[in-house]
């Protein structure tokens, strides 16, 4: 076994034995059982078959891979055999686990029986699956949403062009208007065929909203948070979202690229705003430093709840005001105001014309938290879902963000409820008679009223 360089992965032309370097293998297209190719043509023979100690390659090739097994004892016969002389049971191979110490032997070769399949990108964190697949005629479906059909059509399907499976590792293949390709790599990945790891933060997050503040959030308005990752006060890089009630939310945070990263005091930074079709309006902030930042990948857990800023009086703030951090009390920053950016609102940043939205110094470019229906850098991009209206009885549509799965929201009137407010909501009819209230005229000031739960369980 050796090492071959990565130039020649894909280039239709066989340097390794059995074609792994040209995955998928000419034999996977025409048998998927038998996906080990035989340098010789039209010879193809299953994983089962290599190191056993008879040759089905006419070469010998599939007994290469293994030359300490050549000489077996009579119980080894029906064995695989170890670097390490170990026999193990022959369903062994192949099966996931490592059983063979310390090289995997009975792993090796084992991804040739793996297939990528073409899948939707509901999120830009999802990627296509490496799943096993008996047939090449096998359709396997997998949905987000339990009101999503997706055709089989849309999956994968063995073709001509390898290079379209792996050439740009875990991303797609772009082709330019000069025709050139290149890669389009997720956010976790770089390099001109995504081939290197970025070092990143993964965040995990849940924020709750008090009844105090469920104003902010009421059928015109939605609450969208801007995390902001920085070391030493300078953004290298954002993301913002919206607050969906009782639900985490998972993204990433990415460190500049190439490594190493800058020494120094990273930090994570989220902020809070009220979003309607018209403005945005600053709710407050929270401040994270980020422990053993020397590390490649960390993990950031938090569950927020959502308060309405602190003022302060201390912090010289020039364009600005003065504020406190709702996990940090003690600590105070400047809320600047526009055209305004500095650790005390003393340096003049010229902002973009947003629309109705508010934008903020960052790494290379300003960021801009656009109102309900814009995107863009500057907030000068229309996004309207909402064109097709379906929310019924009087139900408000709000535009969410175009990158999630559900691009809008029904906001309901009171007494109706569901996805597109479809459902009257149960009510109770509370009235008295004339002749009561004549009767006892204190019942006319005062009203008793009992609210029983029933279940599914109740009798």
């Amino acid at each position: 076994m050796g090492c071959i360089s990565k130039k020649y992965a894909g280039d239709y032309i066989d340097h390794c034995l059995g074609g792994t370097d040209e995955k998928p293998t000419n034999c996977f297209y025409t048998d998927a059982k038998k996906p080990f190719e035989c340098s010789v043509i039209g010879e193809c023979i299953s994983l089962s078959s290599i190191c056993d100690g008879e040759f089905q390659c006419s070469n010998g090739q599939d007994e290469m891979v293994c030359p300490w097994s050549h000489n077996r004892t009579e119980e080894q016969l029906y064995m695989f055999i170890c670097k390490n002389g170990t026999g193990i049971l022959r369903k062994k191979q192949c099966d996931g686990i490592i059983d063979c110490q310390p090289d995997a032997e009975d792993e090796w070769l084992c991804d040739l029986a793996y297939q990528k399949i073409k899948d939707y990108f509901h999120f830009i964190e999802e990627y296509p699956r490496l799943l096993r697949i008996d047939s090449p005629h096998q359709i396997i479906k997998s949905t987000f949403h339990q009101s999503i059909q997706l055709p089989a059509d849309d999956f994968w399907e063995p073709s001509d062009d390898t290079r379209a499976e792996w050439y740009c590792n875990r991303g797609l293949i772009v082709t330019t208007r000069s025709s050139s390709i290149e890669c389009l790599c997720p956010p976790s990945y770089y390099g001109q065929r995504c081939e290197y790891q970025s070092e990143r933060i993964l965040i995990t997050l849940r924020i709750d909203t008090p009844a105090s503040l469920n104003r902010h959030q009421n059928q015109q308005h939605v609450i969208r948070l801007l995390a902001r990752l920085m070391i030493n006060n300078r953004v290298v890089h954002h993301e913002d979202i919206f607050h969906m009630r009782s639900m985490k939310q998972l993204f990433y945070l990415n460190y500049p690229r190439p490594p190493p990263k800058q020494r120094g005091n990273w930090s994570v930074r989220f902020d809070a705003f009220t979003v309607n079709k018209f403005s945005v309006t600053f709710i407050a902030s929270w401040l994270f430093d980020v422990s053993f930042s020397f590390l490649p990948f960390n993990r950031l857990v938090l569950h927020l709840t959502l308060e309405e800023h602190k003022v302060c009086t201390t912090f010289p703030c020039v364009h600005g005001n003065c504020r406190k951090y709702l996990n940090f009390p003690h600590y105070e920053y400047c809320l600047c105001d526009e055209n305004w950016s500095g650790q005390y609102c003393n340096i003049f940043t010229p902002s973009p014309y947003a629309a109705g939205g508010k934008c903020f110094d960052g790494y290379r470019t300003p960021i801009c938290i656009c109102p309900l229906g814009r995107m863009g850098y500057d907030c000068h991009a229309l996004f309207d879902p909402c064109n097709n209206n379906q929310c019924q009885n009087g139900g408000t549509c709000i535009s969410l963000d175009s990158r999630l799965f559900i691009k809008y929201t029904c906001a309901c009137r009171n007494r109706y409820y569901g996805t597109h407010c479809e459902f009257i909501s149960a009510q109770v009819h509370i009235s008295f008679s004339r002749g009561l209230l004549d009767y006892n005229h204190l019942l006319s000031t005062t009203v008793f009223a009992h609210f029983l739960s029933a279940n599914n369980h109740t009798l």
